[in-house]
């Protein structure tokens, strides 16, 4: 399989996957909704789990972030698993305003399945 038909799988699909959750099955309060100027909720027949709802697209991002460095740099697996799970932490640190006890841990549970799965399923070959 060539590189770009890997980003496309490997990176993009799981980028638009979890972009159409935040759009079509969440309450419009984020800056993305503001950003498309989204106002109301758009699919109200369809309710996800709520743990799918919350953390699906920060798994896709996990997973996405950790194919980019995997197809896309020289970085061994361990250095790009490790690079990715400490830049998803500190980024979830942040959301909770660096407070340790306000971290998300079902976030940072799935982010880090996401990353493993990613290292499961890429093969640079």
């Amino acid at each position: 399989m060539k590189k770009y038909q890997k980003a496309l799988i490997h990176i993009l699909l799981p980028l638009i996957a979890g972009v159409l959750v935040y759009i079509l099955f969440r309450e419009p309060e984020t800056p993305l909704h503001q950003w498309l100027g989204i106002k109301e909720k758009i699919v109200t027949t369809v309710t996800l789990p709520t743990y799918l709802l919350f953390h699906f697209s920060d798994a896709c991002w996990a997973y996405a972030l950790c194919a980019s460095l995997l197809l896309f740099t020289s970085f061994s697996r361990p250095v790009a698993a490790t690079f990715s799970l400490l830049y998803l932490s500190l980024v979830e640190l942040q959301q909770a305003q660096w407070v340790f006890s306000r971290l998300d841990w079902p976030d940072l549970i799935t982010m880090t399945i996401a990353v493993l799965l990613a290292l499961v399923l890429i093969q640079r070959k």
